[in-house]
């Protein structure tokens, strides 16, 4: 399965503290999913937390900790500053942290990997969780998003590859959970 977040997403922040952790124990640590975060930065801080994260010793591990660490950062005075402290603290150096903040090649990386990724996906809101052709826009309880990958198990258990599950689900129309940020209104 594939999310698709923004550092500065609240509801993806929302995702990271109530649903990863269940995510994770259910279901990756014991090897029956994976699951791959895609980072689509919005603005400006966004950009420099996935320039940030990219730079890191273990991106996938500062990845978590920047989504579940959001308001400790984020709604602060500097939330840059405060982000580089937060990792600093996860092991960061601060060399590190200003050599990633001035490294405009990765800025644009990212910016062009998100852009490929919304045209690709048809991108209009995040976070947006894709299982198969499944695609779940917003915060979706556990015990449904459970419903959901146990159906999507059940589909490969039958012998039927991944990429099928969820393609006669209404013209693959996104499924709303919760009032996720459109993209327009992320600017």
């Amino acid at each position: 399965m594939t999310e698709y977040a923004s550092p500065t997403c609240v509801i993806c922040s929302q995702f990271s503290e109530t649903i990863f952790p269940e995510l994770h124990r259910d279901y990756i640590k014991t090897g029956k999913a994976m699951l791959t975060v895609i980072n689509l930065p919005f603005n400006a801080i966004d950009l420099k937390a996935c320039v940030l994260v990219s730079h890191s010793p273990n991106p996938q591990k500062f990845n978590t900790f920047v989504y579940q660490h959001q308001k400790e950062w984020l709604f602060s005075k500097d939330p840059l500053k405060q982000l580089g402290v937060l990792l600093e603290k996860q092991g960061m150096s601060h060399k590190q942290i200003k050599k990633a903040l001035k490294n405009r090649e990765i800025e644009d990386r990212i910016i062009k990997q998100r852009l490929i990724e919304e045209q690709k996906q048809n991108i209009q809101a995040i976070p947006l969780i894709i299982i198969g052709q499944k695609r779940i826009v917003g915060l979706m309880p556990w015990d449904k998003l459970k419903l959901v990958i146990e159906e999507a198990l059940q589909h490969i258990k039958r012998g039927n590859p991944l990429e099928t599950f969820g393609q006669n689900d209404e013209n693959k129309k996104d499924t709303r959970t919760t009032s996720a940020p459109k993209k327009r209104d992320r600017a």
